[in-house]
């Protein structure tokens, strides 16, 4: 791939350029006093992915190749295989995790809780208004799932990425910054849902799901900075991120859980448990490439090549 530089990019100047618009749009939801029924347009997104694709990239000549997203099936074959099988085992793990952890406690059998789990805020859920309109709400959820999975991955692991030449930084700087400010950016989306949700939780609640979302989303920036280098592509972080955002938001459409603890506890465990496995397989794919290269040269010296 093209590792072009583009140190001249104005991205940090984007960058706040959007996070503002972000802010703006927050502070607008709760002061017109939208609800969760009725979500804010995610203004900032549009803008953001309007940006991109016709002044980052089509107005300076940036190729998807250049940010890390080839046109060719093995990369794509590799990076969505692989995010894929990862991310629906672990949500399935997880889940799973969940509804034993009630059984041990003592709050019911495995088929009660997942009932529960599933009905008890049936009251709350968008599928009371029909199945249209839950289909509707359904179909807009994935849509603006989509519309995040794109700006955040072709900025964050994507256009920040190819900001960095690699000889200056190396990937544990550049991943740490492109997580540092993906967290920022995601403040505005804890704020929100929040903020919409009035005082219908006690402060030390707020407080835990404040600390646990960028905990969280800290985690989910490292783990996918990681899987693009393992998968040598983006096609693994849009992947992985858009599966698990869809995951997230179908439980929501489903039963309104917006800021239940519960729901961001599974999300953390979920990204804590990808991190670990990437974390492990970059280690190894790192460590037999030192030795197949030693390997090699080893050869090359006893035929007397070098």
């Amino acid at each position: 791939m093209n590792n072009r530089s583009v140190s001249d990019l104005p991205l940090f100047f984007v960058f706040f350029i959007l996070f503002v618009i972000r802010l703006g749009n927050v502070v607008f939801s709760v002061l017109s006093g939208l609800n969760l029924s009725y979500p804010s347009v995610p203004i900032e997104y549009i803008v953001g992915v309007f940006v991109i694709f016709f002044f980052l990239m089509r107005g300076r000549g940036i190729s998807m190749e250049d940010i890390g997203l080839p046109m060719i099936p093995d990369f794509f074959i590799r990076g969505f295989g692989t995010a894929s099988v990862v991310s629906i085992l672990t949500i399935g793990l997880v889940t799973l995790g969940e509804r034993i952890h009630f059984v041990r406690v003592g709050t019911g059998n495995f088929w009660e809780i997942t009932r529960d789990i599933w009905f008890a805020n049936y009251d709350l859920s968008y599928l009371k208004l029909g199945l249209y309109p839950y289909l509707g709400w359904m179909a807009l959820g994935v849509a603006i799932c989509f519309l995040h999975t794109i700006f955040n991955e072709f900025f964050f692991r994507g256009l920040l990425f190819m900001h960095y030449d690699r000889e200056v930084y190396s990937f544990a700087k550049v991943n740490l910054i492109q997580a540092s400010l993906y967290t920022l950016w995601m403040v505005g989306t804890i704020v929100l849902s929040l903020a919409l949700t009035g005082s219908a939780y006690p402060l030390e609640l707020r407080i835990k799901i404040i600390l646990l979302s960028l905990v969280g989303e800290f985690i989910t920036g490292l783990k996918l900075g990681i899987l693009r280098r393992v998968t040598g592509s983006l096609w693994g972080p849009l992947t992985d991120f858009f599966i698990i955002h869809v995951f997230n938001t179908m439980w929501h459409v489903w039963n309104s859980e917006t800021t239940q603890l519960s729901r961001f506890e599974r999300m953390v465990a979920i990204s804590i448990i990808t991190l670990v496995f990437y974390a492990i397989v970059d280690f190894v794919k790192k460590r037999w490439v030192i030795a197949h290269n030693d390997q090699i040269i080893e050869e090359l010296i006893d035929e007397g090549e070098i």
